[in-house]
């Protein structure tokens, strides 16, 4: 794939600003994915449905990984039984910090200690 096919995947606002990257922008992502599959079938009311929720240039106004998921396009794929939500948004923090590869490593190890215990 051409480095310039990949920049559509990119939610406008993640091409303007990295700074406001959020929920929604992955949900850009996820739409552009699924117009490049539809667009190699027959397109339904569904599919063309759900992407006029998820291709929304105001982030603000995209569906929400929830809401997506209750579309009938989805159907398939959708278990409300194992689809948990995060109870706390993602700690942006560590990514942005400027620490030598070493200092990474260990915070990293510490990290993955905390959520999946000292066995590994």
């Amino acid at each position: 794939m051409a480095y310039g096919s990949i920049l559509h995947y990119k939610a406008p606002e993640v091409l303007i600003s990295r700074q406001s990257y959020h929920g929604q922008t992955d949900i850009w992502s996820a739409g552009y994915a699924i117009e490049r599959h539809r667009t190699k079938f027959v397109p339904t009311a569904a599919a063309i449905d759900i992407l006029t929720k998820m291709i929304v240039f105001d982030p603000h106004k995209r569906a929400t990984a929830s809401e997506t998921l209750t579309f009938p396009y989805l159907a398939p794929y959708h278990d409300p039984t194992d689809e948990p939500e995060a109870k706390t948004k993602l700690d942006w923090r560590l990514a942005e910090a400027d620490y030598p590869l070493k200092a990474w490593k260990a915070k990293v190890y510490v990290k993955i200690n905390l959520h999946l215990g000292p066995r590994y």
